[in-house]
């Protein structure tokens, strides 16, 4: 949420008209409270010269739109091709029962916004149930997502997702490393990440659910 935040006021310097609005995800069985969430996502949509609109995600992750997403009001679906294999779908329709056959294939739906414009007060209220709350997912893992870019194009992304380092291409997902301890993560944060941690930020995850062990 709060790199699509950010992200707005880029494209309001740059000056296009962008707004706001909250989206709730969706979670697979899998989780601990699958189904629809409350608010606890943002969307930016941006409107160019011409009137147009797009949907623009910065904040997702690794299955968010890898470009601007056109919302067109000629027709209620919109389908392009994402990062891989992934197929991207954008659906006017009510929530729940968004599902689609590609193949065998079903697609799975990631999240939902309306036509209400939010405001920062709203994202306020968002921002300190998804931060604080032990029941939201970031403040129990530690999760990074770097796409990989090839001649300009994104070809893939590796994801650290609490111990787990994998590396996605295309259909593939390969895990390349399991970190057991805090200095390994550290390691795979710096040499994976390009993000570099201070001895006192390395220590101010302890006692916190997502830290793994000292040594």
């Amino acid at each position: 949420m709060e790199h699509n935040l950010f992200f707005s006021h880029f494209l309001r310097f740059l000056g296009i008209q962008v707004y706001l609005k909250g989206a709730r995800l969706h979670r697979d069985a899998t989780t601990s409270m699958p189904g629809w969430s409350g608010w606890e996502h943002a969307v930016n949509i941006a409107t160019l010269a011409d009137h147009t609109q797009y949907l623009v995600d910065v904040g997702y992750g690794g299955d968010g739109p890898i470009l601007p997403v056109p919302l067109l009001v000629t027709t209620p679906e919109v389908r392009l091709p994402n990062l891989g294999i992934q197929e991207l779908r954008l659906l006017y329709d009510t929530v729940p029962g968004l599902s689609c056959q590609q193949g065998q294939k079903s697609c799975r739906p990631c999240y939902a916004f309306s036509d209400l414009e939010f405001h920062p007060r709203d994202f306020e209220v968002m921002n300190f149930y998804i931060s604080q709350s032990p029941a939201s997912f970031l403040t129990t893992r530690v999760l990074v997502i770097q796409f990989l870019q090839r001649e300009g194009q994104i070809y893939g992304k590796v994801v650290l997702n609490q111990d787990k380092v994998k590396v996605i291409t295309g259909d593939k997902s390969v895990l390349v490393q399991t970190c057991a301890t805090e200095a390994e993560r550290v390691t795979v944060l710096r040499g994976r990440f390009d993000i570099i941690l201070a001895g006192d930020e390395q220590e101010a995850i302890y006692g916190r659910t997502s830290a793994l062990t000292r040594c």
